[in-house]
């Protein structure tokens, strides 16, 4: 036998372990499972990070909105020189707040005091912040790619 019949044999051998390698299913399941579940698991993390900023962006529009609404009964009162957000912060910001699952007050960001309202038009302009810092929100959409550190919200009412 010469060296290239040789090297033909040890091609036909290696040839036929591959195809029957190919063949072999055993640990297939293993295989797909080893490369769909982190994408799996990626996707679980982005629906519950994206579903928990659009919970807590609704919260607090919502929060901001009641507080609106109560400012049209503070003027209501007729005191011209009352400030409408030291009054919502020292009566009704807290209750609010408590209110909502996804809120927690530390994080709320509301002016002390907003001189001039309402406006020359009749409205009442209102904007609360959220720092979503150190929450485990912000853990998960950093494990993922996406930054959600502040969520702002605003209302506007119009008092007659």
């Amino acid at each position: 036998m010469n060296r290239s019949e040789a090297c033909n044999d040890y091609v036909r051998v290696g040839l036929r372990r591959v195809r029957k390698l190919l063949r072999d299913e055993r640990g297939l399941v293993t295989i797909e499972f080893v490369i769909l579940f982190p994408v799996f698991v990626f996707f679980l993390l982005f629906i519950l990070a994206t579903s928990l900023y659009i919970g807590t962006a609704s919260d607090l529009q919502q929060a901001v909105q009641t507080l609106a609404r109560q400012s049209v009964g503070i003027i209501a009162k007729g005191d011209p020189d009352v400030d409408i957000c030291a009054e919502l912060n020292t009566t009704i910001l807290s209750q609010v707040i408590e209110q909502s699952p996804l809120l927690r007050l530390d994080n709320v960001s509301f002016p002390m005091t907003c001189g001039g309202q309402p406006a020359e038009d009749g409205s009442v302009s209102l904007e609360m912040s959220y720092n979503l810092t150190g929450s485990a929100l912000q853990s998960v959409s950093q494990t993922l790619g996406m930054d959600f550190g502040t969520i702002s919200r605003s209302a506007v009412v119009f008092v007659n």
